[in-house]
């Protein structure tokens, strides 16, 4: 890796060509990122839309109108349990790497 110094010359109007130009995205770039954002969206959008039309069309059809089953429960429930999931993963993967590191006898630097 070369580093290169840029030194700023009076009057030079090029600098900014020459000396750590930030390079734009390009056009792939763009259509990936445009790609992305809009798979995201819609798939938000198709679970926002289920979360809040299920209830609706359950206490359309039963006729029961329960005000513990709404949208906003919902998503709580739903939040909380991917939460939970994840504080669950992320704590059997430091389990794991702990008990890699004591198989492997490894120890930090003594102070």
């Amino acid at each position: 890796m070369a580093i290169r110094k840029c030194r700023r010359k009076p009057g030079d109007p090029a600098l900014g060509n020459t000396c750590g130009a930030r390079k734009k995205p390009g056009k792939s770039t763009a259509t990936y990122l445009d790609y992305v954002l809009t798979r995201i969206t819609v798939i938000g959008a198709i679970y926002i839309t289920l979360v809040c039309v299920i209830p609706e069309w359950w206490i359309a059809s039963t006729g029961l109108n329960m005000m513990f089953l709404g949208g906003t429960t919902l998503l709580i429930v739903v939040n909380v349990t991917v939460d939970t999931i994840t504080q669950i993963q992320s704590h059997m993967l430091a389990h794991q790497y702990g008990d890699l590191i004591k198989k492997a006898k490894l120890k930090g630097r003594v102070r």
